[in-house]
């Protein structure tokens, strides 16, 4: 397994900013916890007990919900950067569609990709065609590749970086 799966699995890192970034979000309402949060983010209650006590990094689709939620990045979220400078996409697109769109702008082909990631060699077209996110590990390397940031990728922002 390598550092980058061993990195999204469990993240302490993660855990403690999420913690910070809850506080923050109820600091006006001292009265609600962590599963209050949770609620409000769309998110169970067992998966924010794994995040916050286990340290547990859940899916793409989780982590997509909870920085929504507080206006983050996943970057940030996931405590890769210090950096808190989103900028929520006034018409946010689809995973899909940015990627098409990435993918049409660069003259990719889903193979170009592919074996630029060492991906599966129908992994863009799965993720295409049934309407799914890439494994955040996935998310990081597709990113790199196409050099723009894991949340313009998935359509949350429009500054590439």
């Amino acid at each position: 397994m390598s550092n980058l799966q061993n990195e999204y699995k469990v993240s302490h890192k993660f855990r403690q900013r999420l913690l910070e970034l809850i506080a923050d979000f109820y600091f006006e309402n001292p009265d609600y916890s962590v599963y209050d949060f949770g609620v409000q983010a769309g998110v169970s209650k067992n998966i924010i007990t794994h995040c916050v006590n286990y340290a547990i990094v859940p899916s793409a689709r989780t982590l997509i919900k909870i920085a929504d939620c507080l206006n983050v990045s996943l970057s940030y979220l996931l405590a890769r950067t210090d950096e808190n400078n989103f900028v929520k996409s006034e018409e946010p697109v689809t995973f899909q569609e940015r990627l098409q769109e990435i993918m049409k702008e660069k003259g990719l082909k889903q193979a170009d990709i592919t074996n630029k990631a060492s991906f599966p060699k129908n992994s863009i077209s799965v993720w295409l065609k049934r309407n799914i996110y890439p494994s955040l590990e996935n998310l990081y390397v597709l990113a790199s590749v196409l050099d723009v940031s894991p949340d313009y990728l998935l359509g949350r922002t429009d500054d590439r970086d």
